[in-house]
This record gives C-alpha cells, sequence and structure tokens, in this order.
C-alpha cells in the first residue's frame, strides 16, 4: 500500500461563478441543463480511456491529484449529485452539507485504487445518475435545495456544476486536448 500522498492546497474558490459566467480554464460554457445527461454518458468511456493509461497514477506535481485520483474524486462527486438530486426531487428545498473531495480523497486513499476498477464504478455511476436525470419532469429540474452555506441551488443548477466538473476535471488529467464546451 501506498502512503498516503501530499494534500494538495484546499481549493476555496466558489465555482458557483461558472454557472454564470463559464469557466475559462476548461472551456466550458452553460448549455440547457438536460444536456448534462448526454455530457455525463459521455464522460463514462472518456475516463475508462484515461484510465487505462499507463500514467493513470502518476501525479504530475507532488500536490496535484494524478487522473486516477480525478477519476475517484468524480466517481464520488456523481454519486452525491444522483443523491442530491433525489433528495431535492423528494423533499422541501433540502439543505445540504459540504462535500469535502479531499477528506473523501484520504479517508477513501483514492491513490490506492484499481484504475479498471474505478472505470467500472464511474460507468456504473454516470448511469444510475443519467437514468435519474432522465426520469425527471420539466417541474422537477427547477425543484430547489440549498448548499451549508446557504447558496441555492435547482436541479438544473446543480446538473450544471456538475457538468462542469466533469469537464474540468477531464482537462485536470490532460484526457482530452481541447474540451467541448
Amino acid at each position: 500500500m501506498t502512503p498516503v500522498p501530499a494534500t494538495p492546497p484546499p481549493d476555496t474558490r466558489d465555482w458557483l461563478v461558472v454557472l454564470e459566467q463559464g469557466c475559462d480554464e476548461c472551456g466550458w460554457s452553460p448549455h440547457p441543463a438536460a444536456e448534462s445527461v448526454q455530457r455525463l454518458r459521455a464522460a463514462a468511456p472518456a475516463w475508462t480511456a484515461v484510465l487505462a493509461r499507463d500514467d493513470a497514477r502518476h501525479r504530475p506535481a507532488e500536490t496535484t491529484w494524478s487522473p486516477l485520483e480525478y477519476a475517484c474524486h468524480l466517481r464520488d462527486v456523481v454519486t452525491v449529485w444522483e443523491e442530491r438530486t433525489r433528495a431535492m426531487v423528494a423533499e422541501d428545498d433540502p439543505v445540504f452539507s459540504n462535500f469535502d473531495g479531499d477528506a473523501t480523497a484520504i479517508a477513501r486513499q483514492y491513490w490506492n485504487a484499481s484504475p479498471a476498477a474505478v472505470a467500472d464504478e464511474f460507468a456504473v455511476a454516470t448511469a444510475e445518475t443519467a437514468g435519474v436525470l432522465e426520469g425527471l419532469s420539466a417541474e422537477e429540474w427547477e425543484r430547489p435545495g440549498r448548499r451549508g452555506d446557504g447558496a441555492p441551488f435547482t436541479v438544473s443548477s446543480l446538473a450544471l456544476y456538475f457538468s462542469h466538473e466533469l469537464t474540468h476535471h477531464l482537462r485536470d488529467a490532460n484526457g482530452c486536448p481541447t474540451v467541448a464546451s
């Protein structure tokens, strides 16, 4: 088992700004929320290819996650996306605790994961979450929820937020030279 690698510095940016402005770093721009389903489905084969690379475990810098660690993070984020979507549809304006990706990475030892297993788990998580999204009515896409700090979301804006996360981390892992937004 590999020892705990250096922890990346905390990312304190409020990424909600991408919902309005897009992201200059990865080229993502806002799109109709329902397109998130196709983008989610397209993410699984893209990440399977990234995880098949010889360098999937390689960190480009000591405090930068490897493609494997990014894939583990996204697998977990997609699961959180599904859980939060289900809660927003079933409950009135639920409040969600903050997801601490760094703490989760350490607790789940992302660096020790099997790339092939993560590819399979990611494919299952994306298929399940896409299935939930595909079953939503127009009214359900506008159901509200809030972050722990009170920032409001709808199912639509949550889908866009996570669509950005998928695009941004694929870029981080150098999964493609140019990411279509």
